[in-house]
């Protein structure tokens, strides 16, 4: 059994759009500019989805009603021939996705709308899709990440914070 979450992306009448206004740290793009180009996995969860069948759940969410607003992520799909699925790998995101109703990206929070230096330096390491570009980059900034929590560093840490190799549905 896999799983795979459709996300909604935040936009303007998110409860907390003022407080991104005032910490988006790449001050050439609007927050709505750095939401869109954002392609991990913070946003309003929509529904977290246990699965066999994959082509079954990307056809469904292709042919739904469902607008560029929404994204369907899948987490390390173990199929060879996931091309003919119309997926594609944007990155990788560090945080915690593994429970329902629990969502949350080191890379959103804490680089892209984050307030700690040592982390928010860090935004060049990140790809065209505002993800890590290999594992290898996700690994190393997990373990800074860890070593700033350590040292007492305001960052957010959880036990099940993880690497997450991200494919997106191309929606049609």
């Amino acid at each position: 059994m896999q799983q795979c979450l459709l996300i909604k992306k935040y936009n303007f009448k998110f409860f907390a759009w003022d407080n991104l206004q005032r910490k988006k740290q790449i001050k050439e793009l609007s927050t709505e500019q750095v939401i869109d180009k954002y392609q991990g996995f913070e946003g309003e969860l929509i529904d977290f989805i246990q699965y066999d069948d994959l082509p079954e759940v990307v056809e469904k969410i292709k042919f739904s009603d469902s607008n560029s607003s929404f994204n369907l992520f899948m987490f390390n799909p173990v199929y060879n021939d996931i091309q003919d699925y119309d997926l594609v790998k944007v990155g990788y995101d560090y945080g915690v996705c593994e429970k329902e109703k629990t969502i949350y990206s080191s890379i959103f929070n804490e680089i892209l709308f984050g307030c700690v230096v040592d982390l928010v330096c860090l935004r060049h390491l990140l790809n065209n899709n505002f993800l890590f570009p290999d594992v290898f980059t996700a690994k190393k900034y997990a373990s800074i990440h860890h070593r700033l929590f350590l040292e007492g560093k305001d960052v957010e840490y959880n036990e099940d914070m993880a690497v997450y190799e991200i494919w997106k549905v191309k929606i049609l």
